[in-house]
């Protein structure tokens, strides 16, 4: 059993730079904590981001968790910097986006296809994929 979803909306930011920022105010996104877990014997970054409130569910059709309330909108990369983007309760009234992006660069090229999810009870930890090691 796994407990793991794959990233299907990775891409690139170099292609999507005059994208607008939705009906978004300054005041409805929030920025959120992360702890970035670089293991340099290995090919990826574990990045663990805390969205307060969040709510996950068992999906029994493919044995893995899911996020509830929530609704990952934008997951991109640029050269080596991540950036991450979360809607809690879409379309209610308490609705709230939250965001994270690297302040550092991770040390070689990233691999998005191979990148992937998992998700706990206000935990979102994806797994960053990259080309070499350390």
């Amino acid at each position: 059993m796994t407990d793991f979803a794959k990233v299907f909306n990775i891409y690139s930011i170099e292609s999507n730079q005059n994208q607008e920022n939705e009906n978004f105010n300054s005041e409805q996104i929030k920025q959120v904590n992360a702890s970035i877990n670089q293991d340099f014997s290995k090919h990826y970054v574990r990045i663990i981001i805390k969205i307060p409130q969040m709510k996950t569910k068992f999906n029994w059709r493919t044995f893995s968790r899911d996020a509830k309330s929530g609704l990952i909108t934008q997951a991109t990369y640029h050269e080596t910097q991540v950036h991450f983007e979360f809607i809690l309760n879409q379309g209610k009234p308490t609705e709230l986006k939250y965001e994270y992006s690297s302040r550092e660069p991770f040390r070689g090229p990233i691999e998005y296809n191979k990148s992937y999810l998992k998700y706990k009870d206000e935990y979102v930890i994806w797994f960053i994929h990259k080309s070499q090691p350390w």
